[in-house]
């Protein structure tokens, strides 16, 4: 009578030993190195059944393994997934705990598993493992787990997006696109070699900064927005995942000169003032019109003035003035109230009394 268990071959004229064997699909085949699982079992029944449960489960979870990578390889290859080497890493070490390799002989067929895919070496017999992961694999199933990668400026940014962005799909997206344009700047200025965040230091942050203001030719507020957001970058990794770091831009400050340039103010010429009135005037409809008196008349940003409600406007009370504020209908950064100069009450009473 044989053995009723799957996968096992019994001794035949020409082989005398138990076998077990298992057919690859070719999908997984890349993954496994070969296209069948094959382990001896013995010469005996009572060997079969002894070694049967643990080669039983080293294949299984082979198996389960490559059914994970070939996944994971076509995410990648349509572009829908990206890891850094120290993500992949900690994958790596998931899967072999997962594979709860306590049982020695169980931990050697699964690295011997791996090895297969390669050529020996002719001297020494030893499989020549050219692959990064797998040589990350064999020596964690060994016992000897390999010190992981150090952590780049990918691993903060990926950090940041998942703790920090929120949204719907069009908000998250747009400040998705924003926090990859300024790491992409930040490994641009420091090409071709970015260094991990422990080897960073201040004049790489100087050097990041002086990119964006020379290469990029960003206005100086734009600048400070741009190292606010590397800063914070930095700071949520010092926090949750390496308290010993310091952040190369913490109090880092434009140069003077370009400091002193983001000051100043520089006021509408008069000749395009004139003509601009002149146009306005000549062409436009009454209620351009009155939007350019009262930009001439109290210096407001455009969306300060586009933006009043009539219950913004105050004509009625011993200092005139207008709201500046932000409501449903548009945003502001700061909110005031403008007193109202003369020249401007009476158009303003007349035009609420029309309203």
């Amino acid at each position: 009578m044989g053995l009723t268990l799957l996968y096992v071959q019994e001794p035949t004229r020409d082989r005398s030993t138990f076998h077990y064997r298992r057919r690859v699909s070719p999908e997984l085949k890349p993954f496994i190195g070969k296209g069948e699982i094959k382990a001896s079992l013995g010469r005996t029944r009572e060997e079969a059944l002894k070694k049967y449960p643990a080669v039983h489960a080293a294949a299984e979870k082979a198996l389960a393994r490559a059914h994970r990578e070939h996944e994971k390889a076509q995410r990648r290859a349509s572009g829908l997934e990206t890891v850094t080497k120290l993500e992949r890493y900690h994958e790596l070490m998931e899967e072999i705990e997962a594979l709860g390799l306590d049982d020695p002989d169980h931990a050697s067929i699964v690295a011997e598993t791996i090895a297969a895919r390669y050529p020996e070496d002719e001297e020494t017999g030893r499989p020549i493992i050219d692959d990064e992961e797998d040589t990350i694999r064999i020596a964690a199933i060994q016992g000897r787990p390999l010190q992981p990668p150090l952590a780049t400026l990918s691993d903060a940014k990926k950090l940041y997006v998942s703790e920090r962005l929120h949204g719907n799909d069009l908000e998250y997206r747009k400040k998705l696109l924003r926090v990859e344009r300024i790491i992409s700047a930040a490994e641009e200025a420091l090409a071709p070699t970015v260094p991990a965040l422990s080897e960073w230091t201040r004049d790489h942050a100087k050097q990041v900064r002086d990119h964006y203001i020379k290469a990029k030719g960003l206005k100086p507020s734009s600048v400070k927005r741009e190292l606010n957001t590397l800063k914070g970058i930095w700071s949520l990794w010092i926090k949750e995942k390496d308290p010993a770091l310091r952040n190369p831009f913490a109090g880092l400050e434009l140069p003077k000169s370009v400091e002193a340039e983001s000051e100043a103010r520089h006021p509408l010429p008069e000749a395009i003032e004139i003509a601009v009135g002149e146009a306005v005037q000549a062409g436009a409809n009454d209620d351009l019109r009155l939007i350019w008196r009262l930009l001439r008349g109290t210096g407001c940003r455009l969306a300060e003035i586009t933006g009043l409600r009539v219950e913004d406007v105050d004509v009625s009370s011993h200092l005139p003035h207008l709201k500046i504020a932000a409501h449903e209908g548009r945003r502001l950064k700061t909110k005031s109230r403008l007193l109202v100069k003369c020249r401007l009450l009476a158009m303003l009473k007349g035009l609420l009394r029309k309203r």
